[in-house]
């Protein structure tokens, strides 16, 4: 299915259900949590949250779908059909910038409710710098993983 004739992609479709999923969320929000200033993470989050994309990323640059696929919440391996290649597959064609990036510089994450916010500044193999966005969640097993990442182009390029 897709618009007229044309077959949308997967990587597209998977964008834009997990862009409509964090509109979504936004919008239920009461209105009282969106004036408050999500608060920064304590240094022992900040720094599992960061080791856990690192080890994505790791695994990216292995081409080690099953290494890549377990830093996924089990949301995102339920879009993805339980398919690990699927998931590597869909990163390495739609996210190259996280997928091989050259350069990484994390920001403090956010956390406000049941959400905490990683922003990356990426650069890609050209030198273009990327903001990925990156949706972490803590498990009952108080590991972090990853619900998405939503990366978005910026002017810069990087020195």
């Amino acid at each position: 299915m897709g618009f007229g004739d044309r077959p949308v992609p997967f990587g597209q479709l998977l964008r834009c259900v997990l862009w409509t999923t964090g509109c979504c969320a936004l919008l239920a929000c009461p209105p009282t949590s969106l004036a408050t200033r999500p608060a920064a993470a304590p240094g022992a989050e900040a720094r599992a949250i960061e080791k856990t994309i690192r080890a994505q990323i790791d695994a990216f640059a292995r081409d080690d779908a099953n290494a890549a696929f377990a830093f996924a919440t089990p949301k995102i391996k339920q879009i993805f059909g339980q398919d690990p290649a699927r998931f590597l597959r869909t990163v390495r064609e739609s996210y190259p910038a996280v997928y091989r990036p050259r350069s990484m510089f994390f920001l403090p994450p956010k956390h406000q409710g049941e959400t905490w916010l990683q922003v990356v500044n990426v650069a890609d193999a050209e030198g273009k710098l990327w903001l990925a966005y990156y949706d972490m969640r803590r498990q009952p097993d108080r590991s972090w993983k990853i619900n998405g990442c939503q990366l978005v182009e910026t002017d810069a390029m990087a020195i």
